[in-house]
């Protein structure tokens, strides 16, 4: 039964309400004190709180403020107070609704109701938006997860067909293709366990490194796809730059920034990675491509888990929508952060912020 915890430091008019709410179905808590109030609050979980305003000790305000510290309970405020600021003051503190006193018992219960139906849509609303969320996202990890692993067992199937076994350089190409096929499932998979290491606190454990080889690794990695695509990639890049990094996370956040830019630039067009130095010891990665570019009103939303751009022109482009919170978490980690300025139609620049390093010699990357 739904739970009704009355506190109020009139005792008749705490049996008023109760015989009234016992009528209606409500199991019903009295407290005569707001700390009593506080005390039952947590023990018996309730549904809902009727809170008086005027109580000696502890006014129905502190307690409407001690109980939104723990519980977003929804709370009915009764008061002989009836001015503007009195009402705006309680709903400041968190609570729902407000009664003036004095007041019919029904018009009580009506308002109870109403409080009550308004929390259980918004309980189901919310349930409903997980539930379809975790469907989402079930679906796109199991695309995710599909595509490489098929593609992989179909570049070996061919290898292994009749008709190829004499032609070396068509296996070559078909073990080639589940090479590639291997290295993205492998991504995908460090990014899942880098989600939970991220939720579970980032731990780092930094070094000075050169960033030049970082970089050149990065475009050698890719260097199929950008070929395969006719992409124009560049970086530029002082011989001598280091950054202060944990070296596999820095690895992990360039690569989801280059594949980024590489997967939204279009056939034939340009990449360019600039890595600086500030004044301020910092260290600036601005990854640039040629992509349809980034609506101002979702530019923050991007970084977020999961997030998908809706859209016809979007969709083409898949994957899970991790990468880039992945980044961003990984340069917060590090002291840095990870930002965007897009122009729609222009394209996107991203830029990468970490401490710069400080190294006495070139170490090999």
């Amino acid at each position: 039964m739904t739970k009704v915890l009355v506190v109020d430091d009139n005792i008749d008019l705490l049996r008023l309400i109760e015989l009234k709410m016992t009528q209606e179905g409500y199991t019903v808590y009295l407290a005569e004190n707001g700390f009593d109030g506080l005390k039952k609050s947590v023990e018996i979980s309730p549904d809902i709180i009727i809170l008086d305003v005027m109580m000696p000790e502890m006014d129905g305000w502190e307690f409407c403020s001690r109980v939104r510290e723990t519980s977003n309970v929804p709370i009915l405020m009764l008061t002989a107070k009836s001015e503007d600021e009195d009402v705006i003051k309680g709903l400041n503190l968190g609570a729902d609704e407000y009664l003036t006193k004095p007041f019919r018992l029904n018009t009580l219960s009506a308002r109870v109701e109403a409080l009550l139906r308004r929390r259980h849509w918004e309980e189901t609303a919310v349930s409903d938006e997980v539930e379809g969320l975790k469907k989402s996202i079930t679906n796109a990890i199991s695309h995710e997860l599909r595509t490489p692993v098929a593609l992989i067992l179909n570049a070996l199937d061919l290898a292994m067909r009749e008709a190829f076994k004499d032609d070396a350089e068509a296996q070559r190409e078909f073990i080639l293709e589940a090479r590639q096929n291997a290295v993205a499932l492998r991504w995908l998979v460090d990014d899942l366990l880098m989600l939970v290491r991220i939720d579970q606190g980032l731990a780092i454990f930094k070094k000075p490194i050169l960033v030049y080889p970082q970089l050149q690794q990065m475009f050698s990695a890719m260097e199929n796809v950008i070929n395969q695509r006719n992409l124009n990639a560049r970086f530029s890049c002082p011989e001598g730059l280091s950054a202060s990094v944990e070296l596999i996370l820095f690895r992990q956040a360039l690569h989801h920034l280059f594949s980024n830019a590489i997967k939204f630039t279009p056939d034939g067009g340009q990449i360019m990675v600039i890595a600086e130095e500030t004044d301020k010891g910092m260290l600036h990665l601005d990854f640039h491509d040629q992509g349809p570019g980034i609506d101002t009103e979702i530019q923050e939303r991007i970084f977020e888990r999961f997030f998908q751009e809706s859209g016809e022109k979007h969709r083409k482009f898949g994957g899970l929508g991790i990468g880039l919170s992945i980044a961003r978490a990984i340069a917060r980690a590090h002291g840095g952060d990870l930002s965007v300025h897009s122009t729609q139609g222009t394209g996107s620049t991203f830029r990468l912020s970490i401490p710069a390093g400080m190294m006495d010699a070139p170490q090999p990357g």
